[in-house]
């Protein structure tokens, strides 16, 4: 009875000779590891990398189970950090308007009373100012609306990101489905 088997490797097809003592080994000419398995009359090999795919999967699931709680986590966080972005701005936008129409209300609650002509001229004067801090509004109201996306933009891009990460571990848990 000899002292080995002779078979030939699954992958490259090299002449291997396998002894009753081995039960896993490396190809000597593609380098795959492969396992012996042994039934009553039969030896045969099976490559390794079934099993590490079986194992990288369960890894990959419990990584994912893990990874669910702190994605979902980090979500909330930032979209609390979004909202106080945007109602940030909206305070920002009211002042500037308050300090803005503060201008024209005291206008028309001077002039239509006041007929003198220093009252008018600080009437007029207080129109100019009222007209012009509208326009300023505006400018400072815009550039606070860009300010505002700018800011939110790498948010929005981070939350699409996270999301797209929390669907991806789901869909491992759940068995790629």
């Amino acid at each position: 009875m000899a002292d080995y088997v002779s078979l030939t490797c699954p992958s490259c097809g090299g002449s291997l000779q396998i002894t009753p003592d081995i039960e896993r080994f490396a190809c000597a000419h593609c380098g795959r590891e492969h396992v012996v398995r042994r039934a009553p009359g039969v030896v045969s090999l099976a490559p390794v990398v079934g099993a590490i795919d079986r194992v990288r999967a369960g890894v990959d699931r419990a990584a994912s189970e893990l990874a669910i709680p702190r994605i979902q986590r980090e979500i909330s966080e930032l979209e609390a950090h979004r909202r106080q972005i945007v109602s940030q701005h909206r305070v920002e936008v009211s002042m500037i308007a308050i300090g803005s129409l503060t201008f024209a209300v005291i206008f028309a609650g001077l002039f239509p009373f006041h007929r003198s002509g220093e009252l008018l001229l600080l009437g007029l004067l207080m129109a100019i100012i009222g007209t012009l801090s509208i326009a300023d509004y505006k400018k400072k109201s815009k550039r606070k609306s860009h300010d505002m996306k700018e800011r939110l933009l790498p948010i929005d891009r981070n939350l699409e990101r996270m999301r797209e990460s929390l669907a991806d571990a789901r869909r491992n848990v759940d068995g790629g489905k």
